[in-house]
């Protein structure tokens, strides 16, 4: 289980996915690819997920995601940090 906060406009670095991803929206919105994920929502994704959240302009983003496993990262810098991130 992880608990992510981001300001407003913040983009994560893409990502995918050991296993499975449940993410909850607690505050705030984000957005991947084509869809928009507010309050209440819970995006399911998978090992054949590749996005990159944006979080929007408005307010912060408050979510909660339980991982199935390490997340996939695809930049450089984003895989050399990670076993220190713990993520």
């Amino acid at each position: 289980m992880l608990m992510l906060r981001a300001d407003p406009g913040t983009v994560l670095p893409k990502h995918s996915h050991n296993g499975s991803e449940l993410t909850l929206v607690l505050k705030g919105a984000y957005f991947c690819e084509d869809a928009i994920f507010k309050v209440g929502d819970i995006e399911d994704a998978d090992d054949s997920t590749l996005h990159q959240p944006v979080v929007t302009a408005e307010d912060e983003c408050i979510c909660i995601a339980a991982v199935g496993g390490p997340l996939k990262f695809s930049g450089l810098l984003q895989r050399m940090a990670q076993p220190f991130l713990g993520i």
